[in-house]
């Protein structure tokens, strides 16, 4: 268990307080300072992984995780809440286990397909979006739905990707 993997595990547990903050609107810029501390780590944990050679198979797994509930989490509570639409958190929802399941039968045919550009805009535009819907700023569904598209756009590049590893087979 070291530091990048600590800092991944420490992702799916801190998201849990701000889950619970969420439902206290005068506590939104502490939330929002958790969030972005969260945040941080996702790409602290990659650095330090990179920068050390210090890449697990346990911290290939849990980064991709923790990215999926930290993004996850809040959008199902905007849903809850009324603020996010069903049918977009569907979409999203619905890429990730796509992705996963491709990525998954890479594996099983000894390919690793990796976090793409798009799936790194993806990424940060999700995690400004929940930022933005956490401050209920004007500003918040139009990246929502920019981040949808985005992710919509991620995941036909990762099939693409998909779709040409798999025709070696």
């Amino acid at each position: 268990m070291n530091l990048p993997n600590k800092l991944s595990l420490s992702r799916i547990f801190l998201v849990l307080p701000v889950i619970f903050l969420l439902n206290y609107s005068n506590l939104k810029w502490f939330t929002v300072c958790l969030y972005i501390l969260i945040c941080f780590t996702d790409w602290l944990d990659g650095w330090l992984a990179r920068k050390y050679n210090d890449i697990t198979v346990l911290g290939q797994f849990l980064d991709p995780l923790a990215d999926k509930v930290i993004i996850l989490l809040p959008i199902i509570f905007f849903v809850a809440k009324g603020t996010v639409d069903p049918w977009t958190a569907m979409i999203v929802v619905g890429r990730e286990i796509f992705v996963t399941g491709l990525r998954l039968l890479a594996v099983n045919c000894q390919i690793v397909i990796a976090a793409g550009i798009w799936g790194k805009v993806k990424t940060v535009l999700q995690m400004l979006s929940v930022i933005l819907l956490i401050l209920e700023s004007p500003w918040a569904q139009y990246f929502y739905y920019v981040s949808v598209l985005v992710s919509v756009w991620s995941g036909f590049m990762i099939w693409e990707q998909g779709k040409t590893i798999f025709k070696q087979y």
